[in-house]
């Protein structure tokens, strides 16, 4: 009788046992091995600022096959994020939420005098090493030399772009034209929006990069608009990291962007990027910005 009953009791923890040992299910700390979660659940996935220069689904549809090819080629997952205009991609880096921005030259050099971002390569478009800005003005404007630009209303994209603010405000204030006081100045927060307030006649003219709107001719019907001027150079836009980035990481990211123009699987990254690769830079290409900034009395 006892016998039979504690084979009643026992069998059942002996069946438990037999199908653990097959499964290889313990109970914490018993020393088996537990499934080990997937990597991107080990390592968070990079974040991936870009510069605010088209519309969200632009941006978007240019920008996400890189950032595929970089987690392809790191080996790390990277999440693109658009911010909301310009003022929010230097909150989120100076937050420290992004690991990766494309940015432009006058806020790379503030970053990287606020928070230590480093460059690691740098835009190639159109051939252009370096990007040329435009004062552009409706052909029936009657605005026809720079004196006629006194008491206008000028565009730009953002305080804080360089080719399409900083350069061209310095130019115009060299040629004796103080743009803060004889001009009224208007911020666009986006590039389509700086070009199409000159053809809808909502400005006279507006500083423009020359990189940008050459793209932006080739999807805007520019017929009524005309180059008043070409100004200086500005530095290519660089693609940064954030300090403290692993540095086995920074090398991987700075050859696959390097290596885009000659790899043969790029092509489909380099079509939705419309631009040629990125070359390699140094942060005294930048001394430029940093030198037009002091003069004209900005942030720098």
């Amino acid at each position: 009788m006892l016998i039979s009953v504690l084979k009643k009791a026992v069998f059942p923890f002996l069946l438990f046992g037999i199908l653990a040992a097959l499964s290889g299910i313990g109970p914490p700390g018993s020393g088996r091995a537990e499934a080990s979660p997937p990597q991107a659940a080990q390592e968070a996935p990079l974040r991936f600022g870009v510069l605010y220069l088209l519309s969200p689904k632009e941006l978007y549809e240019r920008w996400t096959p890189f950032a595929e090819y970089l987690s392809r080629k790191t080996g790390r997952k990277v999440d693109l994020v658009v911010p909301r205009n310009f003022d929010h991609l230097v909150e989120l880096a100076r937050s420290g939420q992004l690991d990766l921005i494309f940015i432009n030259p006058y806020v790379y050099i503030l970053l990287k005098k606020e928070i230590g971002i480093e460059a690691v390569a740098a835009q190639v478009a159109y051939g252009n090493t370096f990007a040329p800005s435009y004062i552009v003005v409706r052909k029936d404007s009657g605005i026809r030399s720079l004196e006629d630009l006194r008491g206008k209303k000028i565009a730009f994209v953002s305080h804080l772009a360089s080719s399409g603010y900083v350069v061209p405000r310095a130019f115009l204030m060299s040629q004796g034209i103080d743009v803060d006081r004889e001009m009224k100045v208007v911020f666009t927060k986006n590039l389509p929006g700086t070009l199409l307030a000159v053809l809808n006649r909502d400005v006279d003219a507006a500083g423009m990069c020359g990189v940008n709107y050459a793209d932006l001719s080739r999807r805007i019907d520019t017929e009524a608009v005309e180059i008043l001027r070409t100004t200086e150079v500005s530095p290519r836009l660089p693609l940064v990291v954030r300090k403290g980035l692993d540095r086995g990481l920074v090398a991987k990211i700075k050859a696959a962007a390097i290596g885009l123009k000659t790899d043969p699987e790029a092509g489909p990254t380099l079509k939705a990027l419309s631009f040629d690769g990125f070359d390699p830079i140094t942060d005294a290409e930048y001394d430029g910005i940093r030198k037009l900034a002091r003069q004209t009395g900005l942030p720098h």
